[in-house]
């Protein structure tokens, strides 16, 4: 288990680094992220960049992470699941 932190993108590399630290790793699913209220995000500077960060700037810090990884292994798939709210 590796702890993880989608609001710290400085620390996703780290944490890639260490899931991969016990061998290679075949697929990798990344799925995570914040519902919000859109409401509030429409109006609210704070709400809308911590939604954004979360549901985009880190699903992308991760994935290049993942895809760095994946490409020096030689060998690898990444899942991305992402959902309707993110619209």
């Amino acid at each position: 288990t590796v702890e993880f932190d989608a609001a710290a993108p400085e620390t996703h590399t780290e944490v890639v680094r260490a899931a991969f630290a016990g061998g290679d790793i075949d697929v990798a699913l990344v799925a995570f992220g914040l519902l919000g209220d859109n409401e509030v995000a429409w109006t609210d500077v704070d709400a809308a960049v911590q939604l954004a960060q979360v549901n985009y700037t880190a699903a992308v810090s991760v994935g290049v992470a993942l895809g760095k990884r994946m490409t020096e292994q030689g060998h690898g798939s990444i899942v991305a699941l992402s959902s309707v709210a993110g619209e």
